[in-house]
């Protein structure tokens, strides 16, 4: 492996599919190990270069990738060099990149943001939340996003809170296959509360 790994290893029809911090997809044989394809999707950003966390030398993919083996693909967000967070479509086969998308909320700063939890998905949805960094630096928030596999409108929603509230379980969202409904929890968040925490 390239870099550090933070995100869980995924199995899908008989590969072992790996992510590193620096920003590279492996597909290794389940049985071998040999390396069936390998997908570098750009330069990570330099952790030096944050103003908080805990994740060096290179900030890169962190949260657990999903696959849609039904549909042969697999989704994945990594943080690219110039702070954009983007979610790419690789294909399951080969490793090609399908298409890809900058998931950065407008209003959101990015260089605080972390995509840490595990990749859900959904009802044709990719579900991606955010969180801060290690440090509770910056005007960070929590958001979710949902993501259409087919495209169109990606929908987002982000605590309601002046700052913090992130949503950095490295489990991911919860989505209910009955209702729909996505279950997610946060933490750190600020409060102009006058309630006694004692």
């Amino acid at each position: 492996m390239d870099g550090d790994v933070y995100a869980s290893p995924l199995i899908v029809s008989g590969h072992v599919l790996v992510a590193t911090e620096n920003n590279t997809v492996y597909s290794l044989d389940l049985f071998s190990g040999a390396v069936v394809w390998k997908q570098h999707l750009g330069d990570a950003v330099d952790a030096s270069s944050l103003p908080c966390g805990n994740i060096a030398p290179l900030s890169g993919i962190t949260g657990t990738p999903v696959a849609d083996p039904a549909a042969g693909r697999l989704y994945v967000v990594a943080f690219l060099r110039g702070y954009h967070h983007t979610l790419f479509t690789l294909s399951l086969a080969d490793g090609s990149v399908l298409g890809q998308l900058v998931v950065d909320l407008p209003g959101s700063v990015p260089t605080v943001q972390q995509q840490r939890g595990a990749l859900a998905l959904a009802s044709g949805r990719v579900y991606i939340t955010f969180g801060g960094l290690y440090g509770d630096c910056g005007n960070y928030h929590g958001y979710v996003l949902a993501v259409p596999e087919a495209g169109g409108t990606v929908r987002w929603y982000r605590t309601p809170v002046a700052r913090e509230a992130g949503i950095w379980a490295p489990s991911g969202p919860t989505v209910s296959a009955v209702t729909g409904a996505v279950y997610v929890v946060t933490g750190n968040g600020s409060s102009t509360s006058t309630f006694g925490y004692s």
